[in-house]
């Protein structure tokens, strides 16, 4: 019981934390939607050259892996320095955590090679699977010191040792994230489940929220409305995953039973 009160305690000072840290991020915001604009116009243009082929291919994941560092390392600046995220510091961030993001996604990549002979239609099992058990390793990146392999490890050690508290609070996500894509789809699918899992994890699908609702939903009142939704809802979690990452990383089960006791 004491467990389950000193992990309530935590959600509930995660979100106190996380509304103050919202407002100070407000250009991080911009960010998600100013990378959605580039990267639908740099695929259009690329798509046009070549057809789609190897060149734009790695071009746009050049691009993608570039807006998740940037997007990260403006995280860091409300989450570990607890200040506003200013105009210049937008612009200083660009090109940070580049090669940490590229590594993650080259490794995942190779793996990808490696299993689909195998694996085939049930490889989105083993995507739902490591999109879990490496899920921290956005905040890894921000908040750690490893890299490439060693960071995946540490990520599945935090999973380890802080999975009740880490995936308890990713159930308010989960039904956010439902609810929407209920109201974008029209049903709630295994698609749905896979969506809400690379969402916030090692795949880095928060980079593209914003894509999200205006694929399926188009410049509509209610596509405008979801983009927007769907972008704030986004950050704000990201947020409040930084800061659970900070304590849980800074604390132990036993010592957070004792002080909620206090």
């Amino acid at each position: 019981m004491n467990h389950v009160r000193s992990t309530l305690d935590l959600y509930a000072a995660v979100l106190r934390e996380s509304g103050s840290a919202l407002r100070r991020s407000g250009y991080a915001v911009g960010v998600l939607a100013l990378f959605f604009v580039v990267f639908t116009a740099a695929s259009g243009a690329l798509t046009a050259l070549d057809g789609g082929g190897l060149a734009s291919g790695l071009a746009l994941g050049l691009l993608r892996a570039g807006g998740v560092g940037w997007y990260l390392a403006l995280i860091a600046i409300a989450v570990r320095q607890r200040r506003s995220v200013r105009l210049d510091d937008v612009q200083e961030r660009v090109g940070h955590h580049l090669w940490d993001v590229i590594t993650i996604g080259f490794i995942f990549w190779i793996a990808e090679m490696l299993l689909l002979p195998f694996l085939q239609g049930s490889l989105w099992v083993v995507i739902a699977v490591a999109s879990v058990v490496f899920n921290p390793a956005p905040e890894l990146i921000y908040q750690g010191r490893s890299t490439g392999l060693e960071l995946l490890a540490d990520a599945a050690r935090f999973m380890q040792s802080n999975w009740p508290e880490w995936l308890g609070l990713h159930l308010l996500a989960w039904a956010g994230l439902t609810a929407w894509a209920a109201f974008a789809y029209g049903t709630v699918s295994p698609a749905t489940g896979l969506f809400a899992a690379q969402m916030f994890g090692p795949f880095f699908g928060f980079i593209m929220a914003g894509g999200y609702a205006w694929a399926l939903l188009g410049s509509s009142l209610a596509g405008v409305l979801s983009f927007v939704g769907l972008l704030a809802f986004v950050h704000w979690f990201m947020i409040a995953r930084g800061l659970l990452y900070a304590r849980l990383a800074t604390s132990s089960r036993r010592g957070r039973a004792w002080q909620s006791r206090m």
